[in-house]
């Protein structure tokens, strides 16, 4: 199945969530794993060739080239697409079976998540199978009011919202070439929060199979 990290705004975590998803399907549960990356600035094709060099990375910036992808056997195929709502961003809903929607807890990260699941419904209605299935994911989230706030309006997008919610933590960023939980003790909280997502992506990528 091909699983994408889909925002129309950048700066939400698309690529530290699609590698950290890469790492657990590989190191965690012994999936059969590659990577797509869609985005321009290659952070997910950095990040997986430190973390994991014997996973392949696939090209696809063009819409031609996210047009061919397409998982090998019962693995999966994890990719980062770019930010905002382009044809390649059009394109990769319509070759994916899962999209993951990033969220960080502010109004306009609320507004971009909101376009991009009008983006899925789109695609959803040129599909004969229906798909694909969305996730909304709390990214980044802080303690504050406001962030309360907007949590409690993601509940009301119009499409599942992950119960596992990872916050704003420096363990992720100097994550970066590696996952959180190599990092040790220092970054188990962290890796804890992003495990729980993981899984929980897993268990909705199943359903829609």
């Amino acid at each position: 199945m091909l699983i994408s990290f889909l925002s129309q705004k950048g700066g939400v975590g698309k690529s530290s969530l699609a590698a950290h998803l890469v790492g657990y399907l590989a190191e965690s549960r012994g999936f059969d794993v590659e990577a797509a990356d869609a985005d321009p600035g290659q952070g997910l094709s950095l990040w997986i060739r430190q973390a994991l060099p014997a996973v392949k990375v696939r090209r696809a910036l063009t819409v031609e080239e996210i047009m061919e992808l397409e998982a090998s056997g019962d693995g999966y195929l994890i990719a980062d697409g770019p930010a905002g709502t382009s044809p390649a961003s059009r394109a990769l809903a319509v070759r994916s079976g899962l999209v993951v929607v990033p969220l960080n807890p502010g109004p306009l990260d609320l507004q971009a998540a909101r376009s991009t699941l009008e983006l899925i419904a789109q695609v959803k209605k040129t599909r004969k199978d229906g798909g694909p299935a969305a996730l909304v994911v709390v990214n980044q989230f802080r303690p504050t009011l406001a962030a309360r706030e907007i949590l409690e309006l993601a509940g009301g997008l119009g499409a599942p919202l992950a119960a596992a919610v990872v916050s704003l933590r420096v363990a992720i960023v100097d994550s970066f070439g590696t996952f959180t939980w190599r990092l040790g003790a220092v970054a188990a909280p962290a890796a804890e929060e992003i495990e729980a997502l993981c899984s929980e992506i897993l268990k909705n990528a199943k359903k829609a199979l």
